[in-house]
């Protein structure tokens, strides 16, 4: 049981999903879109090994509806990157994204570890979320190979 838990680190969906990001250069700006909480969860930015800008979407009337997120900032400094939380209604929550940032392309999506399961499984509150993540084609035209 104890190489199980030394070999494996929790949170994995966050820690990865600004590792994969960590191979764009120069992001600025990022979404982090997560409708079924309060507030999204926090993006551990260390990963990245730069520290963009983080604009939050979650399910806050001080934050909602997307339009607010953005209003009055110019298009250059939309999110190259939207990290989705959850792949629950995924599509209608994307189309609800693209009414301000259109040009979105799916990227990829970055699912909890075992361990993070076996923890939320034991207890409820420990939530790890699949991360889909969709890049900004406006911005960052081409995807990076990994």
């Amino acid at each position: 049981m104890l190489i199980l838990f030394t070999i494996n680190y929790s949170k994995r969906a966050r820690v990865e999903s600004m590792t994969y990001l960590s191979s764009y250069p120069n992001v600025r700006n990022i979404l982090l879109e997560d409708v079924f909480h309060k507030d999204a969860t926090m993006a551990p930015r260390f990963y990245m090994g730069q520290w963009p800008t983080v604009r939050v979407y979650a399910n806050n009337p001080a934050k909602s509806p997307i339009a607010k997120v953005y209003k009055g900032v110019d298009p250059k400094d939309y999110p190259q990157f939207v990290l989705f939380f959850n792949d629950k209604n995924i599509l209608q929550r994307v189309d609800s994204v693209k009414k301000i940032v259109p040009n979105l392309v799916y990227e990829t999506t970055i699912h909890p570890s075992f361990l993070d399961e076996i923890l939320y499984k034991m207890n409820k509150y420990n939530e790890n979320q699949t991360v889909i993540i969709y890049r900004n084609a406006n911005l960052v035209p081409q995807k990076k190979k990994q």
